[in-house]
């Protein structure tokens, strides 16, 4: 896979983040009327061997808008990039997996996933023109 180079960006205060998430989910429930190329992308999130429910999963992109998902009890997701599209556009896209993004006030102790796949990630995955199967079994250590 072709390396890109994201943006450096500093990661926002954990209450400021999720501040923007609840934002972004309110005003990604209001979009449609036009539809996009996009792909299907779907999968599973587990957690040392455990499916974890309630999970945000955010395929951010270096420029526009991301596509987001919330994992179900099983752990599975589906992504949209806007309530008539589901999926994403082929591309390079960052991902985020977070519990605690979820949350308005979140405390530490919410999230469950280490940084490094959330405001730290080193999760990086091209969805292409095609069904995308990207599952994500992470590790805590």
């Amino acid at each position: 896979m072709p390396k890109t180079n994201f943006t450096n960006r500093k990661p926002l205060c954990s209450a400021a983040r999720s501040s923007l998430w609840v934002c972004g989910l309110l005003a990604f429930a209001g979009c449609g009327g036009s539809t996009y190329d996009v792909a299907p992308v779907k999968g599973q999130v587990t957690l040392d061997g455990e499916p974890i429910p309630q999970t945000s999963v955010m395929f951010l992109p270096d420029s526009g808008r991301p596509a987001v998902a919330i994992t179900d009890e099983q752990g599975n997701y589906e992504l949209a990039y806007t309530r008539d599209s589901r999926g994403a556009p082929p591309g390079i896209y960052r991902v985020e997996i977070s519990t605690a993004a979820l949350l308005s006030f979140p405390k530490p102790s919410d999230e469950k996933f280490p940084a490094r796949y959330n405001t730290e990630t080193e999760l990086v995955y091209e969805v292409k023109d095609e069904i995308n199967l990207i599952d994500f079994h992470l590790q805590k250590k």
